[in-house]
């Protein structure tokens, strides 16, 4: 079974991913990684062919990753809200929401952070961050199992892993 973990940016789906995957012995997959190997920084794809085209190549490549069995795949903030994204990860596998609270999410991104490769945090301020999250937080709270995360990404993955392995017993 696939575990498709989703979330804003900033909630730690990259690194509970990995530490998940460990734990449930499951491939690991990052969404934009698998991405980039393929097509280039993102942040150059948004430059040069626009988010249309990202999410496109986004598309795409989640389709590809839906058909690996047994793995756990960390995907980007926006993939869940495009196409019909959503829809493809549940029949694939099992949603799982990380439910960070937003102070927290707004710490780690650190919006003066000059170096960060996240283009939809090019010129936005705290408030746009604000609004794009809570347009975002009901395609999220469409996931299967959705896990209240305000604890460090280690401490939520060995949580999430032992439920996992609860529910197959």
């Amino acid at each position: 079974m696939n575990i498709f973990l989703i979330g804003f940016m900033g909630t730690g789906k990259t690194t509970i991913g990995r530490s998940l995957a460990v734990l449930l012995q499951k491939s690991f997959y990052d969404l934009d990684e698998e991405i980039e190997k393929e097509h280039g920084p993102i942040k150059s794809i948004f430059k040069e062919k626009g988010e249309q085209a990202f999410r496109e190549l986004e598309r795409g490549m989640l389709k590809d990753l839906a058909q690996v069995e047994n793995a756990v795949v960390a995907t980007g903030g926006g993939t869940p809200v495009f196409f019909d994204n959503m829809l493809l990860m549940k029949e694939n596998g099992i949603t799982l929401f990380i439910d960070t609270p937003i102070e927290i999410i707004l710490e780690r991104l650190n919006l003066n952070k000059p170096e960060d490769d996240r283009p939809l945090l090019e010129g936005q301020n705290e408030e746009d961050i604000r609004t794009l999250y809570k347009q975002r937080l009901k395609i999220y709270k469409m996931a299967d199992i959705i896990w209240k995360s305000d604890c460090s990404e280690t401490s939520v993955a060995n949580i999430v892993a032992a439920y996992m392995r609860s529910c197959r017993d």
